[in-house]
């Protein structure tokens, strides 16, 4: 491949994603939080909500559910209420991709929020009582919002 039709297919990426951005095809994402609940900026300006007391913050990213250890700094991707499930008890499962510091489930209840490794033990994991989490897609005004609540 000649460096000029190199140069041009870069440009041409370069160019339909900002045409995609300018054309309001991009996604934004949102965290709100409510009650007691606080918000965290990490070093990359990503927003994070989270609660006095606890070890870790919720925030989303490119549509997936992100959660960072505030005392490390190290952040993993989870995958939607996917893998176990049961009435009253969500389940979401940290990607491949995630440090193997953080938990490798968080579970969502009326309870509160869930960390743990273990689908058969719940109890050995740590719960963040009285916080809970949802995300919510709007694709009017194609946003990705991930709402918080800390009671």
């Amino acid at each position: 491949m000649k460096a000029s039709h190199l140069l041009f297919a870069v440009v041409m990426v370069a160019s339909a994603t900002s045409f995609a951005e300018r054309a309001g095809n991009a996604w934004k994402n949102e965290v709100r939080s409510e009650g007691q609940g606080q918000y965290f900026i990490d070093q990359e300006g990503n927003k994070y909500c989270t609660h006095e007391g606890t070890r870790f913050a919720h925030s989303i990213q490119d549509g997936t559910l992100v959660v960072m250890d505030k005392e490390t700094g190290k952040s993993a991707k989870y995958f939607s209420k996917v893998g176990f499930t049961k009435k009253g008890f969500v389940v979401s499962m940290k990607s491949e991709t995630g440090d193997e510091s953080l938990p490798l489930f968080i579970g969502e209840s009326e309870q509160g929020t869930h960390y743990f490794n273990s689908l058969g033990d719940v109890q050995a994991g740590q719960l963040d009582d009285g916080f809970s989490f949802g995300e919510i897609a709007n694709v009017k005004t194609k946003t990705y919002t991930l709402m918080c609540s800390k009671k």
